[in-house]
């Protein structure tokens, strides 16, 4: 996303947010949105079946769950 500045006549310019239209996918929260992240996937990436496999393939390894010896 960027801005676009447009001449408009007598000196004024007018301002406005053009995207390029690709979508993504964020997976860590932030003010404007809520996320979570199970498979320590990266935290913005395309929205599309293949870069998710492909994020999902190459992931890291989730940490280990302690065990608790039973009383």
């Amino acid at each position: 996303m960027f801005v676009q500045k447009t001449h408009v006549g007598f000196n004024k310019k007018v301002s406005r947010g053009v995207s390029s239209g690709a979508r993504v996918m964020h997976t860590e929260e932030r003010p404007a949105w809520k996320a979570k992240n199970r498979y320590g996937l990266p935290p913005e990436m395309d929205l599309s079946w293949d870069a998710f496999q492909q994020s999902l393939a190459t992931r890291r390894a989730p940490a280990p769950v302690a065990e608790t010896a039973a009383a």
